[in-house]
């Protein structure tokens, strides 16, 4: 989507004008080719561009779905984490390699495209795998007809709230419910009546 390609292209240009602002303030030589002395100050630039990097990717991600930010940070650098910076740290053999020959370049372009598309690749597979734990947890617990807790989960509160009240020296109650006359409809009208029904409760119940 537009939107995204937009956000994407944004994200780079403020993560890397922010890595080139840290080596102009910190007096960047900018010498053609790399001395072993550039290291450190190129090393803490890569650190810049990666930490800007993710808080942006992480603040998008929590205004999209309204959750925390802390959360979505620590998934994002626990997916990409390792992989960016084993990435970032190949920049400065790139720019050594090109300043021999661009074919070195192109020969070491292999296994970063290889290592960016393995991590894409688990990150989907990732994100499935978690949907999917998700969904059945929630399966486990609630009625596939009308979506309500099932016995299961109404067990597991009643006794966190006897819990509770016992702490608090206070009394539970627990209210049982009868639909009038649901044989009936069942047998008159049929399951798939009887079905109907019992959704359209569980709607007002909710």
């Amino acid at each position: 989507p537009l939107w995204k390609t937009l956000f994407n292209a944004a994200q780079y240009t403020l993560s890397l004008g922010s890595a080139a602002l840290f080596l102009g303030v910190t007096h960047w030589s900018d010498q053609p080719t790399i001395r072993d002395r550039d290291l450190p100050q190129i090393i803490a630039a890569i650190g810049v561009l990666f930490v800007v990097n993710h808080v942006l990717i992480g603040l998008a991600m929590g205004f999209d779905s309204r959750s925390r930010l802390l959360d979505h940070l620590k998934d994002e650098l626990s997916l990409f984490g390792v992989t960016d910076v084993m990435l970032l740290l190949l920049s400065p053999v790139v720019i050594v390699l090109a300043d021999v020959s661009h074919v070195f370049v192109l020969l070491i372009l292999v296994p970063i495209v290889t290592i960016a598309a393995i991590t894409l690749q688990n990150s989907k597979l990732i994100t499935r795998l978690s949907q999917e734990a998700e969904s059945s947890a929630y399966q486990a617990l609630h009625d596939p007809l009308t979506d309500l807790p099932n016995r299961t989960l109404i067990r597991d509160r009643v006794d966190q709230a006897i819990r509770a009240a016992e702490r608090e020296s206070a009394t539970v109650a627990v209210m049982v419910m009868d639909l009038d006359s649901f044989k009936e409809v069942n047998d008159s009208l049929g399951h798939h009546n009887g079905d109907r029904l019992l959704r359209a409760t569980a709607g007002r119940l909710r």
